[in-house]
């Protein structure tokens, strides 16, 4: 099981703005600092960005619907 989570902008920003944020989240990620901290959590590290993270986020969105839907809770 997993938890994942997300940076996301706003509607409407730039491309430049798009690659700027991607740009400072990757250096994050690749930070001695984050990698101690998956080290020290036992994180799995599934770091995705740009297009590859919203083609996860849309196949997961439709995995938990098709749940939902199976359990009878959907609206």
């Amino acid at each position: 099981m997993v938890n994942w989570r997300g940076v996301f902008g706003a509607p409407g920003i730039t491309d430049a703005q798009k690659k700027e944020l991607i740009a400072v989240v990757d250096k994050a990620v690749k930070s001695a600092s984050w990698q101690d901290t998956l080290k020290r959590n036992d994180w799995t590290d599934m770091f995705m960005s740009g297009d590859q993270f919203k083609t996860f986020l849309d196949a997961d969105t439709a995995r938990i619907d098709k749940i939902i839907a199976g359990l009878g809770l959907k609206k």
